[in-house]
Protein backbone atom coordinates (compact mmCIF):
# COMPACT_ATOMS: atom_id res chain seq x y z
CA UNK A 1 0.00 0.00 0.00
CA UNK A 2 1.53 3.62 -1.28
CA UNK A 3 1.28 6.04 2.07
CA UNK A 4 1.52 9.75 0.92
CA UNK A 5 3.82 12.50 2.59
CA UNK A 6 2.69 14.90 4.44
CA UNK A 7 2.22 18.07 2.57
CA UNK A 8 5.08 20.05 3.49
CA UNK A 9 7.47 17.26 2.69
CA UNK A 10 6.20 16.52 -0.39
CA UNK A 11 6.30 20.28 -1.75
CA UNK A 12 10.17 20.24 -0.34
CA UNK A 13 11.04 17.41 -2.85
CA UNK A 14 8.77 18.22 -5.61
CA UNK A 15 10.83 21.33 -5.67
CA UNK A 16 13.71 19.29 -5.52
CA UNK A 17 12.76 16.88 -8.08
CA UNK A 18 11.50 19.89 -10.60
CA UNK A 19 14.79 22.00 -10.04
CA UNK A 20 16.94 18.86 -11.05
CA UNK A 21 14.98 17.82 -13.85
CA UNK A 22 15.54 21.78 -15.32
CA UNK A 23 19.09 21.48 -14.32
CA UNK A 24 19.95 18.40 -16.38
CA UNK A 25 17.53 20.04 -18.89
CA UNK A 26 19.47 22.84 -19.04
CA UNK A 27 23.09 21.22 -18.81
CA UNK A 28 22.52 18.41 -21.12
CA UNK A 29 23.59 16.01 -19.47
CA UNK A 30 21.10 13.26 -17.38
CA UNK A 31 24.25 11.61 -15.52
CA UNK A 32 27.76 12.52 -15.41
CA UNK A 33 30.56 15.08 -14.56
CA UNK A 34 28.04 18.06 -14.36
CA UNK A 35 25.43 15.84 -12.78
CA UNK A 36 27.07 13.22 -10.71
CA UNK A 37 24.71 10.36 -8.96
CA UNK A 38 25.18 11.97 -5.81
CA UNK A 39 22.68 14.72 -7.31
CA UNK A 40 19.83 12.67 -6.91
CA UNK A 41 19.94 13.22 -3.22
CA UNK A 42 21.00 16.86 -3.37
CA UNK A 43 19.18 19.72 -1.45
CA UNK A 44 17.57 22.75 -3.58
CA UNK A 45 20.58 24.59 -2.67
CA UNK A 46 23.07 22.23 -3.37
CA UNK A 47 21.53 21.66 -6.72
CA UNK A 48 21.87 25.65 -7.56
CA UNK A 49 25.32 25.33 -6.31
CA UNK A 50 25.97 22.60 -8.59
CA UNK A 51 24.58 24.52 -11.67
CA UNK A 52 26.68 27.42 -10.96
CA UNK A 53 29.53 25.57 -11.07
CA UNK A 54 28.82 24.20 -14.47
CA UNK A 55 26.22 26.41 -16.21
CA UNK A 56 27.43 29.52 -17.41
CA UNK A 57 25.96 32.96 -16.32
CA UNK A 58 23.00 33.59 -18.27
CA UNK A 59 21.86 29.84 -18.24
CA UNK A 60 22.19 30.07 -14.61
CA UNK A 61 20.02 33.15 -14.32
CA UNK A 62 17.49 31.56 -16.22
CA UNK A 63 17.41 28.38 -13.58
CA UNK A 64 17.95 30.85 -10.58
CA UNK A 65 14.37 32.31 -11.60
CA UNK A 66 12.93 29.12 -11.60
CA UNK A 67 14.43 28.36 -8.10
CA UNK A 68 12.77 31.44 -7.06
CA UNK A 69 9.38 31.11 -8.31
CA UNK A 70 8.93 27.33 -7.33
CA UNK A 71 9.72 28.34 -3.94
CA UNK A 72 7.15 31.16 -4.07
CA UNK A 73 4.46 28.35 -5.54
CA UNK A 74 5.63 25.44 -3.25
CA UNK A 75 6.37 27.54 -0.11
CA UNK A 76 4.16 26.21 2.97
CA UNK A 77 4.19 28.06 6.43
CA UNK A 78 4.29 24.59 8.57
CA UNK A 79 6.53 24.73 11.87
CA UNK A 80 7.17 21.52 12.90
CA UNK A 81 8.07 20.73 16.64
CA UNK A 82 11.08 18.30 16.57
CA UNK A 83 12.00 16.86 20.06
CA UNK A 84 14.91 18.27 21.72
CA UNK A 85 18.57 16.75 20.98
CA UNK A 86 19.58 14.14 23.93
CA UNK A 87 22.57 15.31 26.03
CA UNK A 88 25.29 17.49 24.81
CA UNK A 89 27.04 16.95 21.49
CA UNK A 90 30.34 14.50 22.22
CA UNK A 91 33.27 15.88 20.59
CA UNK A 92 33.91 12.66 18.80
CA UNK A 93 30.15 12.72 17.46
CA UNK A 94 29.81 11.54 13.57
CA UNK A 95 29.20 13.96 10.80
CA UNK A 96 25.78 12.68 11.19
CA UNK A 97 25.42 12.81 14.57
CA UNK A 98 26.47 16.56 14.78
CA UNK A 99 24.12 17.25 11.94
CA UNK A 100 21.20 15.67 13.85
CA UNK A 101 22.21 17.63 17.11
CA UNK A 102 22.29 20.84 15.67
CA UNK A 103 19.13 20.50 13.79
CA UNK A 104 17.12 19.79 17.58
CA UNK A 105 18.41 22.04 19.29
CA UNK A 106 17.53 24.62 16.60
CA UNK A 107 13.67 25.67 17.62
CA UNK A 108 12.25 27.96 15.20
CA UNK A 109 14.53 29.78 12.86
CA UNK A 110 13.75 31.95 9.91
CA UNK A 111 16.23 33.89 8.14
CA UNK A 112 15.60 36.80 5.52
CA UNK A 113 18.10 39.05 3.60
CA UNK A 114 21.52 37.73 1.44
CA UNK A 115 22.34 34.21 1.94
CA UNK A 116 25.39 32.61 0.50
CA UNK A 117 26.45 28.81 0.65
CA UNK A 118 29.45 26.96 -0.88
CA UNK A 119 29.82 30.19 -3.47
CA UNK A 120 25.99 30.97 -4.54
CA UNK A 121 24.26 33.84 -3.35
CA UNK A 122 21.00 34.65 -3.27
CA UNK A 123 17.73 35.56 -0.86
CA UNK A 124 16.97 33.71 1.73
CA UNK A 125 13.43 31.74 1.10
CA UNK A 126 11.28 33.67 3.11
CA UNK A 127 12.34 37.37 1.88
CA UNK A 128 10.47 37.93 -1.22
CA UNK A 129 6.92 37.24 0.86
CA UNK A 130 8.12 39.38 3.93
CA UNK A 131 9.36 42.20 2.51
CA UNK A 132 7.50 44.66 5.07
CA UNK A 133 8.67 42.30 7.93
CA UNK A 134 12.16 43.15 6.66
CA UNK A 135 11.92 46.90 6.47
CA UNK A 136 9.87 46.82 10.09
CA UNK A 137 13.22 44.87 11.27
CA UNK A 138 15.81 46.65 9.79
CA UNK A 139 14.39 49.39 10.43
CA UNK A 140 15.03 48.33 14.62
CA UNK A 141 18.24 47.18 13.89
CA UNK A 142 19.12 51.13 12.49
CA UNK A 143 17.38 52.28 15.77
CA UNK A 144 19.43 50.01 18.33
CA UNK A 145 22.87 50.87 16.27
CA UNK A 146 22.87 52.86 13.43
CA UNK A 147 26.56 52.13 12.78
CA UNK A 148 25.98 48.83 11.56
CA UNK A 149 26.53 47.23 8.60
CA UNK A 150 23.99 43.84 7.90
CA UNK A 151 22.62 41.81 5.14
CA UNK A 152 20.91 39.69 6.51
CA UNK A 153 18.87 38.57 9.86
CA UNK A 154 17.67 35.96 11.57
CA UNK A 155 15.08 35.31 14.07
CA UNK A 156 15.54 32.24 16.35
CA UNK A 157 12.67 30.65 18.68
CA UNK A 158 14.23 28.64 21.47
CA UNK A 159 17.47 28.01 19.90
CA UNK A 160 19.79 26.57 21.70
CA UNK A 161 24.06 26.78 19.94
CA UNK A 162 26.70 25.33 21.42
CA UNK A 163 30.75 27.00 21.14
CA UNK A 164 31.25 28.09 18.06
CA UNK A 165 31.98 30.96 15.60
CA UNK A 166 30.58 32.28 12.36
CA UNK A 167 32.94 31.00 9.77
CA UNK A 168 29.98 32.18 6.74
CA UNK A 169 29.98 35.95 8.14
CA UNK A 170 32.09 39.19 7.60
CA UNK A 171 34.90 40.49 9.83
CA UNK A 172 32.83 42.84 11.06
CA UNK A 173 30.00 43.00 14.11
CA UNK A 174 26.92 40.88 14.34
CA UNK A 175 23.93 42.65 16.56
CA UNK A 176 21.97 40.04 18.78
CA UNK A 177 18.72 41.75 20.28
CA UNK A 178 16.55 39.89 22.80
CA UNK A 179 12.94 40.62 21.97
CA UNK A 180 11.33 38.19 24.85
CA UNK A 181 11.16 37.92 28.74
CA UNK A 182 12.91 34.88 29.18
CA UNK A 183 14.75 34.56 32.20
CA UNK A 184 18.46 33.51 32.00
CA UNK A 185 19.26 32.10 28.72
CA UNK A 186 22.54 34.77 27.80
CA UNK A 187 24.95 34.93 25.67
CA UNK A 188 28.12 33.27 26.39
CA UNK A 189 30.93 35.06 24.30
CA UNK A 190 34.65 34.15 24.93
CA UNK A 191 37.07 36.27 26.75
CA UNK A 192 40.44 35.83 28.22
CA UNK A 193 39.60 37.96 30.99
CA UNK A 194 36.08 36.59 31.67
CA UNK A 195 34.78 34.60 34.55
CA UNK A 196 32.61 32.20 33.50
CA UNK A 197 33.64 29.18 31.73
CA UNK A 198 32.71 26.75 28.88
CA UNK A 199 34.45 23.70 28.31
CA UNK A 200 35.29 23.13 24.43
CA UNK A 201 36.46 19.01 23.52
CA UNK A 202 39.13 19.38 26.33
CA UNK A 203 39.88 22.74 26.69
CA UNK A 204 38.44 25.15 28.70
CA UNK A 205 37.41 28.68 27.48
CA UNK A 206 36.91 31.97 29.84
CA UNK A 207 33.89 34.78 29.09
CA UNK A 208 31.06 36.15 29.83
CA UNK A 209 27.72 35.63 29.74
CA UNK A 210 25.34 38.81 28.67
CA UNK A 211 22.27 39.18 29.24
CA UNK A 212 19.64 38.92 26.22
CA UNK A 213 16.19 39.39 27.72
CA UNK A 214 15.49 42.88 25.59
CA UNK A 215 18.90 43.47 25.05
CA UNK A 216 21.14 44.33 22.37
CA UNK A 217 24.77 42.85 21.71
CA UNK A 218 27.27 44.05 19.49
CA UNK A 219 29.93 41.02 18.84
CA UNK A 220 31.84 39.69 16.21
CA UNK A 221 30.37 36.22 15.19
CA UNK A 222 32.59 35.37 13.27
CA UNK A 223 36.02 36.26 15.49
CA UNK A 224 34.52 35.27 18.62
CA UNK A 225 33.97 32.18 19.97
CA UNK A 226 30.18 32.35 21.67
CA UNK A 227 27.00 30.12 22.20
CA UNK A 228 23.79 30.25 24.50
CA UNK A 229 22.82 29.50 27.92
CA UNK A 230 19.62 28.00 29.33
CA UNK A 231 16.90 29.93 30.13
CA UNK A 232 13.65 29.35 31.79
CA UNK A 233 10.33 31.26 32.20
CA UNK A 234 8.79 30.66 28.51
CA UNK A 235 9.99 31.23 25.27
CA UNK A 236 13.48 32.82 23.99
CA UNK A 237 12.88 34.98 21.19
CA UNK A 238 16.45 36.60 19.14
CA UNK A 239 16.98 38.29 16.30
CA UNK A 240 20.18 38.72 14.96
CA UNK A 241 21.17 41.24 12.74
CA UNK A 242 25.01 40.19 10.22
CA UNK A 243 26.20 40.22 7.18
CA UNK A 244 27.42 37.56 5.35
CA UNK A 245 30.75 37.09 4.36
CA UNK A 246 30.20 36.97 0.24
CA UNK A 247 28.09 40.22 0.07
CA UNK A 248 30.02 42.21 -2.09
CA UNK A 249 29.88 39.12 -4.52
CA UNK A 250 26.24 39.14 -4.34
CA UNK A 251 24.62 40.40 -8.24
CA UNK A 252 24.20 43.79 -8.23
CA UNK A 253 20.85 43.38 -8.26
CA UNK A 254 20.36 41.40 -5.35
CA UNK A 255 22.65 44.29 -3.81
CA UNK A 256 19.91 46.52 -5.09
CA UNK A 257 17.17 44.62 -3.63
CA UNK A 258 18.61 43.77 -0.18
CA UNK A 259 19.06 47.50 -0.07
CA UNK A 260 15.41 48.24 -1.03
CA UNK A 261 14.70 45.86 2.10
CA UNK A 262 16.32 48.13 4.37
CA UNK A 263 19.59 45.75 4.85
CA UNK A 264 22.30 48.35 4.94
CA UNK A 265 25.82 46.76 3.09
CA UNK A 266 29.70 47.63 3.82
CA UNK A 267 30.81 49.66 1.42
CA UNK A 268 27.63 51.32 0.01
CA UNK A 269 26.21 54.73 -0.29
CA UNK A 270 22.73 54.80 1.53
Amino acid sequence: MQISLPRHVYNVALEESLLLQAYRTLSGVYVGHQCPPITTMSCRNDILTLAKLHLDPSTFAVLSQYADMLSMKLSDDVVMDFPAPVGSLSPKATEAEKLAWHHLAEGFICTLGLLAKRGANGLARQTSGHPNVCRLLNQLVRAIYPGLCWSSLTITLDNKCQPHMDAGNWTGDSLAIGLSHHDAGGLWIANPDGRDFVEVGETLYAGEVHPTSVQGILFSGKQTLHSTCHWTGGNRLMLIAYCVSSHANAPADLQQQAKELGFVLPGRTY
